[in-house]
């Protein structure tokens, strides 16, 4: 069998190189991470660009002080002069264009130095003049034990990328001269096969320093305060494409952060720009002081099975004593230590003391991550992140501190986004502005979660840019989150998406635990507020009562005396033209508003809550629906059988009665269902009105027993029946609905995965002096891990243990419902079960002081 072999054309260069390459500044790049792996602690970057784009205007001297007198000839006509200015013709063909493109640029130059290790020959000729080599893959750390981040072999390609011709001097310490590399990349037009193209080899015995000092000046700062004794010198001339002032802006912007902050390795860069000084740049040694952020977060997964968040929480300012409430035209003081023995601020990690320290959140990543098996997730690797929350801008939250906002506003500008680092480098182009700026996905996640962090409903979200932070992989710990062939990133693979949601997890964990003061703290200064607003009740009192008083007076009489009356009553003008009754009846109206979208909301809860309570029991009802569809003609021929005028004496199988009573049984079956369903959709039960909790849970729960008996659960009631309780409080029956449903259905689905033979679900109230205590427990599993650190994120949106199977919905919406009506609600700490906590507080028995809430 003839075997044969491939060719690789000259073509292919051009591929790897120039066409692979997105842009000039990513191919720069390139040639600085070639001077980090050769360890380099300096790299001088000069351009030279007088012409960085064929010039539409332009003044005689423009052109005069670098053309040659043929080349300013042609230029000449290729120009319009009108009042002293040159104007580039419209009418130039395209062969003139590319003309006048060949002679401006050709007096463009860029030299890329570094003071690194150099090459030797034999690298030149056998690693560098090698097309896709392995050296550094498998020679992967430095001399000084620095990861090399380029392993491909193409990178060298990026001088085709920046200009026609090169010419690199480069010597290292074994060498006694200065080896000159050059290249006209043009070959490569014509040649055929990869091997007709050459590069030109020769030698110089001048130092490497002195040629750094005449391509760079002999007075340039730099060669003082650096080693210049062996490195490589790129003189990159021609260059190939145009440049433009974005692209030496985004030249400057991705070195800013070429080395993580806080990096000990030096890897200085220097930009300089002869023609537009702006753009001058040197590498500054960028910290971020305790003052200049509100939260640290620092992340480390092991490449096993645990992924450990730490929180560092420096927005609260702890040493303020007192705040001032203002409402209502009216002013309290009152002392923060109140607002720190709130019940929620006794739990370990949320005292007042440990917002003064660092925390630690451990996680399971098959929690994080139940439907990717381990074996997957572990093939991200380890990694770590840090990453910091800055404020721009203070808040009205009087408890946090106040921030710099003008020393905020320019760290953010310069550095924000998070950036990925693969050994000590920047992976372009993650953490950078454009499309990968936002490489984590924040902005998505805060476009479907756009709210406060104070609200008590949904989840605030972090926005990339307010974010300062890396992320730290490495080439060996993570070889599976490779480069793509265009170094444009990081191969889009499953374990790239997982690595993601890994990171994802991390700010949801901050976002859970910033969320949590922000919430606790709004709902303190609210019931100062409420507290504050007496008057307001007694007017919307008012409002009702003169409601009401119009609609008895207008049945009584339309006699005019009473209409004169009512005008010399009621008809006075206040200083603002408005009369007393006219501001009464405004007030009316928004409360009976304000009404109707509480009672919409109610619905839209209860709607959702029975969408749940369908998935729940959708087993049992399609059995009862297939038993329908026979059940008719199956008692129809019993009983055609049995009525032939006598009394029934046929074979037992023909017997209705045990037919009969399953169908009784169904019937009972879906009876309650309905009750259940529909009983909290009646108008009468969305109103708030004083009802006795006893007395509305007995009768929820004397629907649900048929139910809950189909799946072998008890219900329990557990009070003293003689023992009395002031229960009585303002509260719709629809609420009650929603709360036990949710409870319900929630503990019903987790009892169900138990192998426990007695399913029990227990209801207890308690009194005490000035609260109600409202407990709801069941003898399932225990609260899941995950949880554990802070049981309060199951009442967060989305947040379920049911491993994909559930909507993260049921709870929520209880703890909604509860704070709607003025209570707390948290989770019971059980060893074994698990149980909810509502507390009401007694002595606002007033159905009106709902309207205010």
């Amino acid at each position: 069998m003839q075997q044969v072999e491939f060719q690789v054309g000259a073509k292919t260069a051009r591929l790897i190189g120039r066409e692979n390459i997105a842009d000039v500044d990513g191919a720069l790049i390139e040639l600085i991470k070639n001077a980090y792996d050769a360890d380099a602690t300096c790299v001088y970057v000069d351009f030279f660009m007088p012409f960085p784009d064929i010039p539409d205007r332009a003044v005689v001297g423009d052109f005069s002080d670098y053309l040659s007198e043929s080349e300013l000839f042609f230029v000449q006509n290729c120009y319009e002069q009108k009042k002293g200015e040159w104007i580039k013709k419209r009418t130039l063909s395209e062969q003139e264009q590319d003309a006048l493109r060949e002679i401006l640029f050709s007096h463009n130059r860029i030299i890329v130095a570094d003071n690194g290790s150099g090459m030797s020959l034999d690298i030149v000729k056998n690693v560098w003049m090698y097309i896709g080599t392995s050296n550094k893959e498998y020679n992967s750390m430095s001399d000084k034990g620095r990861i090399k981040t380029g392993a491909k072999g193409i990178g060298r390609f990026a001088l085709d990328k920046l200009s026609t011709q090169s010419v690199m001097y480069t010597k290292d310490r074994t060498a006694q001269e200065v080896l000159i590399w050059g290249m006209d990349w043009e070959q490569f037009e014509n040649a055929k096969l990869i091997g007709d193209v050459k590069a030109q080899l020769d030698f110089s015995r001048a130092g490497y320093r002195k040629i750094v000092e005449k391509m760079l000046g002999e007075k340039n700062p730099v060669l003082a305060e650096h080693n210049w004794s062996t490195g490589t010198l790129i003189q990159l001339a021609p260059i190939r494409e145009a440049w433009s002032m974005r692209l030496f802006q985004k030249v400057n912007a991705n070195l800013k952060s070429i080395n993580p902050i806080g990096s000990a390795d030096r890897f200085e860069v220097i930009v300089n720009n002869h023609f537009f000084s702006e753009y001058n740049y040197q590498t500054e040694e960028v910290s971020i002081d305790g003052d200049d952020y509100d939260y640290r977060i620092k992340a480390e997964y092991d490449g096993r099975e645990c992924l450990s968040i730490r929180l560092l929480r420096n927005e609260v300012n702890l040493s303020k004593k007192y705040i001032t409430v203002e409402k209502y035209e009216t002013t309290q003081k009152r002392s923060l230590e109140e607002f720190w023995t709130r019940e929620k601020l006794q739990r370990k990690g949320y005292q007042k003391e440990d917002y003064d320290k660092e925390i630690t959140i451990k996680r399971n990543v098959q929690d994080i991550l139940p439907l990717d098996g381990l074996e997957k997730i572990q093939r991200v690797g380890p990694f770590t992140a840090e990453m910091y929350f800055l404020r721009n801008m203070n808040n009205e939250h009087a408890i946090m501190k106040k921030v710099a906002v003008k020393k905020r506003k320019n760290l953010l500008n310069q550095f924000s986004g998070v950036k990925l680092y693969r050994d000590n480098f920047k992976v372009r182009p993650y953490g950078d502005v454009g499309a990968m700026y936002d490489w984590i996905g924040m902005s998505e996640r805060a476009q479907k979660s756009s709210i406060s962090v104070a609200n008590q409903t949904g989840s605030w979200r972090v926005q990339p840019y307010q974010m300062i932070g890396l992320v730290k992989i490495g080439r060996e710990s993570n070889p599976y989150l490779e480069d793509m062939a265009n170094r444009e990133g990081i191969a889009l693979t499953d374990t790239y998406y997982i690595f993601v949601s890994l990171l994802q997890e991390c700010l949801k964990e901050f976002e859970f635990d910033r969320q949590y003061i922000y919430r606790e703290y709004a709902k303190w200064v609210k019931t100062i507020e409420d507290e504050m607003a007496g008057y307001k009740t007694k007017i919307m009192l008012e409002a009702s009562r003169r409601a009401e008083s119009f609609k008895r007076n207008a049945k009584v009489s339309e006699k005019v005396d009473q209409v004169t009356s009512g005008e010399e009553e009621s008809g006075i003008k206040q200083k603002n033209g408005f009369s007393e009754e006219e501001m009464f009846d405004t007030v009316y109206e928004i409360m009976k508003e304000s009404e109707r979208e509480l009672n919409s909301k109610q619905i839209q809860q209860i709607l959702s809550s029975s969408g749940i309570m369908l998935n729940t029991f959708f087993h049992e009802f399609n059995a009862i629906n297939t038993q329908f569809h026979v059940e008719a003609s199956q008692i129809r021929s019993r009983i055609n059988y049995i009525l032939k005028g006598k009394g029934y004496e046929g074979l037992a199988a023909y017997n209705p009665y045990s037919r009969i009573d399953s169908l009784e049984r169904n019937d009972m079956v879906t009876a309650a269902f309905l009750d259940v369903i529909m009983d909290g959709l009646k108008k009468e039960n969305l109103k708030v009105q004083n009802n006795s909790l006893k007395k509305m849970l007995m009768e929820i729960l004397s629907k649900w027993e048929v139910l809950l008996k189909e799946k072998h659960i008890l219900i329990r009631l557990v009070w003293d029946e003689n023992e009395k309780i002031k229960d009585d409080m303002p509260i719709a029956l629809v609420d009650m609905y929603i709360i036990l449903n949710n409870f319900i259905l929630n503990s019903a689905w987790f009892l169900e995965q138990e192998h426990n033979q007695e399913r029990e679900i227990s209801f207890s109230l308690k009194e005490a002096e000035n609260e109600l205590y409202f407990l709801l427990e069941n003898n399932g599993p225990v609260l899941a891990e995950k949880y554990r650190g802070n049981p309060d994120k199951i009442f967060e949106l989305g947040e379920t243990s049911k491993e994909g199977k559930g909507t993260g919905l049921g709870l929520w919406v209880v703890k909604e419902t509860v704070e709607r009506n003025d209570g707390t609600i948290s989770v019971m700490d059980k060893p074994k079960g698990f149980g909810l906590k509502i507390i009401w507080k007694k002595g606002d028995s007033n159905v009106s002081n709902r309207y205010n809430r």
